[in-house]
């Protein structure tokens, strides 16, 4: 074997050998720390998605929510929210029919926008969308026809209601927006 090789080899070696102390010791300081509850709580900020409709969360949401009032106000730029309060039509329903429909609704608002638009569940019963680049008269387009496919699949469901939306756009409802993701914050 040529030296250049073996000294190759034995720096390979040497970089796995440490790679596995360091990860001893932090399997180590995991167990002194309380295992399982710890990686639990620690685990919990980096969960994007609601368990019970499949949708973006809330903390997920508020993040992109300030990263658009961010990104929006140092460009001059613009883009809308919408907020679907369901609580008037699911919560006279059985709790685990209003989740599967909710999760039904959900499902139909994030196939039926843009790959970048962000669709979350913010409350109970409340899904909000983040329509990056979108102002209010073009905002209503997509917004209405997503309110005809969902009020479709409440009539499947033999639900017949009216769904409603607030619709709020940046820089127009800049003091409402911001107020909104004051109050979601975590």
């Amino acid at each position: 074997m040529s030296p250049d090789l073996a000294i190759v080899l034995f720096v390979i070696a040497a970089l796995v050998g440490v790679v596995i102390l360091l990860l001893m010791a932090l399997l180590k300081r995991q167990e002194a720390q309380g295992g399982d509850q710890t990686t639990y709580a620690g685990l919990e900020e980096f969960i994007l998605v609601d368990p019970e409709t499949g949708l973006y969360n809330k903390r997920f949401f508020h993040k992109k929510l300030e990263e658009e009032i961010y990104r929006s106000a140092r460009y001059n730029a613009y883009f809308s929210l919408a907020i679907f309060d369901l609580s008037r039509i699911l919560s006279d329903l059985e709790k685990d029919r209003a989740i599967t429909l909710l999760r039904k609704l959900g499902t139909t608002a994030a196939r039926d926008t843009r790959f970048t638009d962000i669709v979350a569940r913010i409350d109970e019963y409340k899904i909000a969308l983040v329509l990056s680049m979108t102002p209010r008269r073009v905002a209503t387009i997509p917004l209405e026809r997503l309110r005809a496919k969902l009020k479709e699949v409440l009539e499947l469901e033999g639900i017949e209601a009216d769904i409603p939306y607030e619709l709020h756009a940046y820089p127009d409802d800049k003091a409402a927006i911001e107020k909104l993701s004051i109050s979601m914050r975590p």
